[in-house]
Formats: structure tokens, C-alpha cells, sequence
């Protein structure tokens, strides 16, 4: 059946509608010459709930930042057709944004989305289709352009085909059922660049153009950000020093009271020496907030500054944490019946103390767990999570013993189910928190199972290589692909492309590690095929198998600091930092203002 997405529909879950059509703007815009705000507002502007209350205008939202790039200027305020709930995507399916609808068709194999009628560029020239489609065809599918298409936006390796249909109406072909599209479109920084603005550096559109001067355009700060869509337009930027923002007279959002946002009419950010420089001004009060650069180092920065009286919070995101992987194709025919074990891998799940860990490394930010799915996605449960993650190396030796382990010859080893020695090498790369870890992993928690391991420290970059060779036989690296299991590298955890995931790379050669293996394979090949319903059903599922199978051994997930100035109205408590959304868009940063103007 066919399947509508309509903007009353979705708009509800977030956003409050507007009882009367009155709106207001900021008294920076007053007096200038500009048409009313309810004319430079769509038919439907996108209404956003604040988390506290209703904001007040003025004032410059400040940040720091060591370098100025894409990743900060395009996410300031991500502007997709669709959006995450936010600030935390488990909230459920991207909400229209730039689009009012979406409606698939009946096999799902395509898709008409409708835009907002009237929204309008920072410089007031009006938003359409065909921006869409500029930015598509004419720069991302260009090659002679610098600007990659989103891996995210492939189906199975191509770009789906883009039809202008009407200046508000934009069809999209993927070639086989894909109800995945609006969360890939949320999770692409961009979705359109202003055509009548960009054409004059295009060498299709305008004589004595050249492709070698577009490419130095590129970039938001060197010019293309005065038309925008985001909420501030680009005022000015030296390298080196700053990047400035104003608000944007024609943004296309406003509040449950008909405030047309953002709040500030300022952004700033100022370029600083380095991380710690960052951390610091943030400390003091200098910057407003920071996710992108400050981590669980800085913990100690942020307490002391708050002991002496700093008014600064600090928050916390979710991220993954250490993970350890099992060659399931090694060479050695012995090792490799040992990795694909489910009993050993268990038994080395339940052997590792994660709580002391926890203590030891994590500074009580860990959520012990195994290796479900990301707390930030729709498809974490709590029961899946827990598989396999509580410390109990009794039912450790236990498993052990009943798959066929034992010290045949009484050196205080474990000797295979076929009387093998056992000597595991776990490979780690140089790493201020994960060496330390694997140390203790080895020295302790395995051996006190009867298991002898040895840890290989390397150079990153060369441990990284070993695991994609496939020369290894346990590795050590963050869990990846967790957070976003569907996204373009889901791979690195399921069979997708060939020779994919790096610890079962061979499995249409050898076999796979089991059953449960290839329905996990089946689910996540298949997800992106099916509604959002049924969808995170499929992935709950896959979860599960993940975590109870201990193909790979998490750690758990761990609460990244972050920090706001206090001054911050509608700051959350919590934000999701993920493949999926970068770690900015969280914030809603247009709906935040200064609570000591109020």
C-alpha cells in the first residue's frame, strides 16, 4: 500500500501548531527594508517547541573552535529535507523539515516529496526544486566538482534518480523498495545550494566560468553562506581568526508563539590554538557551549570551574566504547574453530570486570553492556543490552568447560576442545585509554579463566591495517557502526559488500560463523526495504543477535561530557553526538537565547 507521510501528521510529534496566524520578529529586523515577516515566512513554516519556554530576542551566541570546517559551518543548523527528533533520535522517525510530505510508492521503489511552499533563501529569492536538483546533478554528481555525494543517499552503490516535477514537488527513484530515504536524507548535512547565486561560478551556466574557481567556493565560510537556509547567514570570516554569523531575515521556523527563530541574532566562533584552548573558553564563560571538541579529559576543567563558582553545566551523550573483535576466517584452523566458539566468546564477555573498568578508566561514565544497538537508536532495548555484560567469571570457567576447554596438561591454561594450546594474540593500537584496558583484560580477567592471551601494541594506523587484511586474531578498536547500524558503513558489523564485515570477510568462501550469522545478515541487508514500523522491528531483532551471539564484545556505551554556559535557555540535559546527526543539530541551537536578557 502506498505510504503518506504528511507534515500534519509528523509536525505533531514535535512541533505545537499555531492556533492563529500572527508572528513576530526580531527588533534587529525593525526598520529595515524588508516585507512583513508573516510574507518572508512559508504557508507552513516548521514549528519548533521550545524544551524550556518560549525564548527572548538579542545577543551573539559565541563558540570556539580550533579549525573552521564543514563539519562545523554546514551543521550550525543542519537543514535537511527531513529531520531527527531531537536532541535525542530515539524519539522516533525524522520529522519533516524542508519537505511538508512524503509519499512513497506502492512497491515503495520511489518516492514524491513536497516542499514547504514559500520558503525563501537568506537573500530572499525563493527556494525550489530546482536547487534541489542543482545541487544533485550540477555539483555532487559533477566530477569535476570537489563535493562528494553522501554515501548515505546510495542504494546499493548508486545515487537514486532525482525528476523535478514542480518547483515544490521533487521525485526520487531508488530502483527497488527503500523506506529508509527520509532517514539517509537526515542524516546529509545539505540537500540544496541556491542556484541563482551558485550559477555564476558554474561553468554550465555561465561563460569564462571555470570549474577550478568553483571549487574554491565550496565552503560555506568562503562566501556561499550569505545564502543560506540555515538560521544565521555568513557576515564575515578571517581565517585564522573568526567565523561571524547574522540571523537570517527570511529562516523559515518559528516557536509555538509565532517567533519567527533563531533567538540570537548573532553567532560567533572564535578560531583558538587548539582543543584545550576550546575546553578553556568554555570554562571561563568565554564560549556559550561545545560538543565538538571537549571530552572526558576535561571533566576535571569543568569541575574545577564550577567549584569556583563558573556558571557552566555539564551534559552528556552516549557514545560507543571499546570493542573487541574475533577473526572468524583465521588461517589457523584451530584458532579459527576457537573465534567462531559462541561459548568462548561468551565466556570472554562474562570474564571482563566492566564495572572495574568502569572505575579504572571510564571515571563512572561507562553503562556496562554488550553489544546491542545504540542507546541514541529506535532499535536499543535495555534486556539486549545486558546479554552476556554482568562480570561472572565462574560462568565463565563454566562455559567453558562444557563446550570442551581444559588444562589437559596442568600449566594453568586452557587447552582447546581437540587438546590444542591456546596462546591469543589481541591486537591494539596506541591508544590513552584502550591500551590500558586490554593490559588489564590480558593480565587479569582472561587469565583468570584459564585463558592465555598476549597483547600486540602497534601503531594505530598499522593495527587498523592488520584488522583489514584480516591478519589478526583478536582486535581491539572502538565499536563502529553501532550508532547508526543502517548507515553507509553498516557493513563494518554485517555482511553487505563483498568481503565486508573485516572479522567474517571471507564468510561466502568459508561459510558463515553459524545460523544466527546469516538471519543477522538477512535482517540488515533487508531493513532499509521496509517501514519505519516493521523496520525497527527487523533491527531489534538484529540487535539481539548481536549482543547474544558476542560476535563482537562491547564494553558498553559511555556519557561523553559536553558543556553550556548557563546563561543558555532551552540548553538539554542530554544530546545525541552520532554518525547520524554530527554532534551540533542536537543543540537546536535556534532555539536557544540568553535567559539574562529575559
Amino acid at each position: 500500500m502506498r505510504q503518506l507521510l504528511s507534515s500534519i501528521a509528523f509536525c505533531a510529534l514535535m512541533t505545537s501548531p499555531l492556533m492563529a496566524q500572527e508572528y513576530h520578529q526580531s527588533p534587529m529586523l525593525d526598520g529595515m527594508d524588508l516585507p512583513p515577516v508573516a510574507e518572508r515566512l512559508p504557508s507552513n513554516p516548521r514549528v519548533m517547541t521550545p524544551l524550556e519556554e518560549v525564548g527572548v530576542y538579542g545577543g551573539t551566541l559565541k563558540r570556539g573552535s580550533a579549525i573552521i570546517v564543514d563539519y562545523l559551518t554546514e551543521n550550525f543548523t543542519r537543514e535537511p529535507l527531513f529531520m531527527w527528533q531531537l536532541p535525542l533520535t530515539n524519539a522516533g522517525p525524522p520529522v519533516p523539515n524542508l519537505a511538508s510530505g512524503i509519499e512513497y510508492s506502492e512497491d515503495g521503489s520511489s518516492a514524491v516529496v513536497t516542499l514547504r511552499d514559500g520558503i525563501r533563501w537568506s537573500d530572499g529569492a525563493p527556494f525550489t526544486a530546482d536547487d534541489i536538483a542543482f545541487y544533485w546533478n550540477d555539483i555532487m554528481l559533477n566530477e569535476n566538482v570537489s563535493e562528494a555525494f553522501p554515501g548515505i543517499l546510495l542504494v546499493d552503490g548508486k545515487p537514486p534518480a532525482l525528476t523535478v516535477l514542480s518547483p515544490t514537488e521533487v521525485k526520487f527513484d531508488f530502483g527497488k523498495p527503500y523506506y529508509f530515504f527520509e532517514e539517509a536524507m537526515a542524516s546529509v548535512w545539505e540537500i540544496a545550494w541556491p542556484k541563482h547565486y551558485m550559477k555564476q561560478f558554474h561553468p554550465d551556466f555561465t561563460d569564462g566560468a571555470t570549474y577550478e574557481e568553483l571549487n574554491t567556493k565550496l565552503g560555506l565560510q568562503t562566501g556561499r553562506g550569505k545564502v543560506t537556509l540555515q538560521a544565521w547567514m555568513l557576515e564575515d570570516y578571517v581565517e585564522g581568526e573568526h567565523y561571524n554569523l547574522t540571523r537570517n531575515p527570511y529562516y523559515w521556523k518559528v516557536d509555538t508563539a509565532g517567533n519567527q527563530l533563531p533567538y540570537f541574532d548573532k553567532a560567533s566562533v572564535e578560531i583558538v590554538e587548539d582543543r584545550q584552548s576550546v575546553a578553556l573558553g568554555n570554562a571561563t564563560g568565554k564560549f556559550d557551549l561545545d560538543s565538538m571538541w571537549v571530552g572526558p579529559q576535561h571533566l576535571g576543567l569543568f569541575s574545577e570551574a564550577i567549584q569556583s563558582g563558573r556558571d557552566i553545566s555539564i551534559i552528556f551523550g552516549d557514545v560507543p566504547g571499546m570493542a573487541i573483535y574475533f577473526n572468524f576466517d583465521h588461517a589457523d584452523e584451530a584458532l579459527r574453530k576457537v573465534m567462531r566458539d559462541v561459548n568462548f566468546r561468551r565466556a570472554v564477555s562474562v570474564a571482563i570486570d566492566r564495572e572495574e573498568i568502569n572505575n579504572i578508566y571510564y571515571n563512572g561514565f561507562l553503562n556496562p553492556g554488550n553489544a546491542a544497538f545504540a542507546p541514541v537508536t529506535p532499535y536499543f532495548r535495555e534486556e539486549d543490552y545486558k546479554l552476556w555484560a554482568e562480570y561472572d567469571p565462574e560462568e565463565a570457567k563454566a562455559m567453558l568447560a562444557e563446550a570442551g576447554y581444559s588444562d589437559t596438561d596442568g600449566d594453568g591454561y586452557l587447552e582447546d576442545p581437540e587438546g590444542g594450546a591456546i596462546n591469543l594474540v589481541i591486537d591494539v593500537g596506541q591508544h590513552d585509554l584502550y591500551t590500558g584496558i586490554v593490559e588489564l583484560i590480558v593480565t587479569d580477567y582472561l587469565k583468570d579463566i584459564g585463558i592465555k592471551a598476549t597483547m600486540n601494541v602497534g601503531d594505530q594506523t598499522a593495527i587498523r591495517d592488520k584488522y583489514q587484511e584480516g591478519d589478526f586474531t583478536m582486535h581491539v578498536w572502538d565499536y563502529e557502526g553501532s550508532s547508526f547500524p543502517l548507515s553507509q558503513n553498516f557493513d563494518e558489523i554485517s555482511p553487505g559488500r563483498p568481503n565486508m564485515p573485516p572479522y567474517h570477510a571471507k564468510h561466502e568462501e568459508t561459510g558463515d560463523v553459524d545460523e544466527n550469522f546469516t538471519h543477522f545478515g538477512e535482517l540488515m541487508n533487508g531493513a532499509t526495504t521496509k517501514p519505519f514500523e516493521q523496520r525497527q522491528k527487523d533491527m531489534q531483532e538484529a540487535s539481539r543477535l548481536m549482543a547474544d551471539n558476542a560476535w563482537i564484545v562491547h564494553l558498553g556505551y559511555f556519557e561523553r561530557p559536553f558543556i553550556h554556559n548557563n546563561r543558555l535557555g532551552n540548553a538539554p540535559e542530554k544530546i545525541t553526538r552520532s554518525d547520524q546527526v554530527n554532534d551540533q543539530p542536537a543543540w537546536q541551537a535556534m532555539l536557544l537565547f540568553d535567559k539574562t536578557a529575559k
